[in-house]
């Protein structure tokens, strides 16, 4: 995809790449605290449903907020249509990777989810009607290799309602990626933040409060609540990022920086709930940061496209 700068008309220039480059890195980094803290708050009766509404719908009132002081709400009909199918991408990661957990090992669904990448390089060379090249290819069965050797996967136990479940969770955080950057680069990043978040955790409520009511109950205790605060505020800078990086890196090269998304998590989890890393493990982090650190150097040596 080739986006263009506002101001001059122009493709996106060296410095613009590196930016959304950085800006994948933090929505990342953000996401994964997200997910260790989530870990820290179950510990105090929070549950994946009340944290999966709570987040979004916060971050859609903070967000709808700001953008209506700005007049900055309002969206053209023509675009409703990818903002649903946004909405419910959205929501079908929260709810599958957080719903794949109660049915397989954690490390196995994030394996699973983060399959994505893959389906995201697959589905614009599809779109594209080309073939991945050689170093897209490589650089992403790299990353995924070291994926599987980071987060060390226990096979012992396995059910199929969980593996469907990743799955979901993958299939649709690949279609957010891509619909974000063909769909919606042309809107305002926040004004889409808001839209998905407000409908995606609208739609996680009343279906909870429906059919769960029990699991919508703040945990008893002032650090589960904080921590659900801590887990609100994280996710608004992941998800506002998100989107600012999609459209000035592209889909692919977002979703390849994403696989630091768990690494974070690691590191979070062996600073604070005294995980201790394998040899695989530490093999696999290198495998992952040495594929980004080729995919930075791939892009920041490749020609800009032709203006005209």
């Amino acid at each position: 995809m080739t986006t263009t700068n506002p101001d001059s008309g122009h493709p996106p220039n060296l410095a613009n790449r590196l930016d959304g480059r950085v800006w994948a890195l933090i929505a990342a980094s953000s996401l994964g605290l997200n997910t260790t803290l989530a870990s820290l708050a179950y510990g105090l009766g929070a549950t994946p449903l009340l944290i999966a509404a709570v987040r979004a719908l916060v971050a859609a009132c903070i967000l709808g907020f700001w953008l209506r002081s700005r007049g900055m709400l309002a969206f053209h009909p023509r675009d409703w249509k990818a903002l649903f199918v946004a909405t419910l991408a959205t929501t079908g990661v929260s709810l599958g990777y957080l719903g794949s957990v109660f049915f397989i090992p954690v490390s196995l669904a994030a394996i699973i989810f983060y399959t994505f990448p893959l389906v995201v390089a697959g589905a614009n060379a599809l779109i594209e009607r080309r073939m991945p090249t050689a170093g897209e290819s490589g650089l992403f069965l790299l990353a995924f290799a070291g994926l599987v050797l980071a987060i060390g996967p226990s096979f012992q136990s396995l059910d199929w309602r969980g593996i469907a479940l990743a799955g979901l969770a993958s299939t649709s955080s690949a279609t957010l990626f891509i619909v974000a950057a063909r769909r919606l680069g042309h809107l305002n990043d926040l004004a889409v933040s808001f839209q998905i978040n407000l409908f995606g955790g609208g739609v996680v409520a009343l279906g909870a409060l429906a059919l769960f009511p029990s699991m919508l109950v703040l945990p008893g205790n002032v650090a589960g609540v904080a921590l659900i605060g801590a887990i609100c505020l994280a996710y608004l800078v992941g998800v506002t990022t998100l989107f600012t990086a999609v459209k000035q890196a592209g889909p692919a090269k977002t979703a390849l920086f994403f696989n630091i998304e768990p690494l974070v998590s690691i590191a979070l989890a062996f600073l604070l709930l005294g995980e201790r890393f394998s040899g695989p493990q530490l093999l696999g982090g290198a495998c992952v940061i040495t594929a980004l650190m080729l995919g930075s150097l791939q892009r920041a040596h490749r020609p800009l496209p032709p203006t005209a």
